[in-house]
């Protein structure tokens, strides 16, 4: 439950900083700014993700083998 708070407020945190990022660069540098800085939002989150994926930790977690209930054949 812990995991979910926390991904629904980092994700709302990104929402807001990159509305009110876009937002305040529309007026300096008209409406290609918010492209741009999506896309360098974009940049630094795969940048963030590289050094886990380089040692390997976005491996899949093995399953347990699944046991089926007791047969009843006789």
């Amino acid at each position: 439950m812990v995991g979910t708070v926390l991904n629904a407020a980092f994700i709302t945190l990104g929402v807001m900083l990159g509305s009110s990022g876009g937002a305040s660069l529309i007026e300096p540098y008209g409406l290609r700014a918010p492209i741009v800085l999506g896309a360098a939002m974009a940049v630094a989150a795969i940048l963030t993700i590289l050094p886990a994926l380089r040692r390997g930790a976005a491996q899949p977690v093995p399953r347990a083998p699944e046991v089926c209930c007791a047969s009843t054949a006789g």
